[in-house]
């Protein structure tokens, strides 16, 4: 038996899920997890390369990627 594959209708798309009630709790935890993820990643970096200016002559640069 062969059956009709189904289309979505007009506003069942990705971005109507931003609209209902029961997704946006999700959404806006995940968001702001990886936020704040991030935000402490690059802030720990930061203050790896900076601070170890201090012991060694390398350049800035080098120690952001190295960190």
């Amino acid at each position: 038996m062969v059956t009709k594959q189904q289309q979505p209708e007009a506003g069942q798309g990705q971005p109507s899920l931003l609209r209902q009630q029961r997704f946006l709790p999700f959404f806006c935890t995940q968001f702001f997890g990886a936020f704040n993820d991030n935000v402490y990643k690059n802030a720990l970096i930061l203050l790896i390369a900076y601070e170890s200016l201090r012991y060694t002559a390398l350049d800035s640069d080098l120690l952001n990627n190295l960190a």
